[in-house]
């Protein structure tokens, strides 16, 4: 039993030591997940509503030391807008995100990290009754969490969660119609390589 409990350790050890040399030999992560994009929508005056999406998103993640890293995500979403059961169309948005993570288990493969950041989010590709109406940019704050597993010498397994505050005006020439907040919460997983 001695030897059991021997044999995992070592094993655990080299795990460990092989999850820090790829994390400090190798900086650069470079990540895809799919999504689903579930937003936690309001508006003044009320009556707006935007509807959830999934999609695929791209991440990519720097190294700084042990303990922190900065990551850089990008993803587009085509999501539908209501008016109480009238869909007013659908709009694209682009939102790129920076965060600085930490890193709070710093040797070892298993690497959870919490993060926060901004995010511009750029509304484009309007259809239905939106195309007559202009969405301005949003400039916002973003909080995220998740975790890297390995695989191999390089490969990682990864699930992440985001919360991005987007809020929009919504305009019918010069006069405001609506402030549109979407704020939704990002959940997705997937796989990543180490450079």
């Amino acid at each position: 039993m001695r030897g059991v409990r021997v044999g995992l350790s070592l094993g655990l050890l080299l795990l460990s030591a092989a999850g820090l040399q790829a994390q400090t030999s190798h900086p650069w992560l470079v990540r895809a997940r799919g999504i689903v994009v579930a937003p936690n929508a309001s508006s003044k005056p009320s009556g707006l509503d935007v509807e959830a999406d999934a999609t695929v998103e791209v991440d990519i993640s720097r190294r700084l030391n042990q303990y922190l890293s900065v990551e850089l995500v990008l993803a587009t979403a085509s999501q539908e807008v209501k008016a109480g059961s009238t869909s007013l169309g659908t709009v694209q948005h682009l939102p790129p995100t920076l965060v600085l993570q930490f890193h709070p288990i710093a040797k070892g493969g298993f690497d959870p990290y919490v993060g926060a950041g901004a995010n511009l989010t750029i509304f484009y590709g309007k259809s239905g009754g939106l195309e007559a109406l202009d969405l301005s940019t949003s400039v916002g704050y973003a909080f995220n969490a998740g975790f890297d597993v390995p695989i191999g010498e390089r490969g990682v397994f990864n699930v992440d969660g985001k919360y991005v505050y987007i809020k929009t005006d919504v305009k019918s020439g010069s006069t405001l119609a609506y402030e549109l907040k979407v704020n939704p919460f990002v959940i997705g997983a997937g796989f990543g390589y180490r450079f």
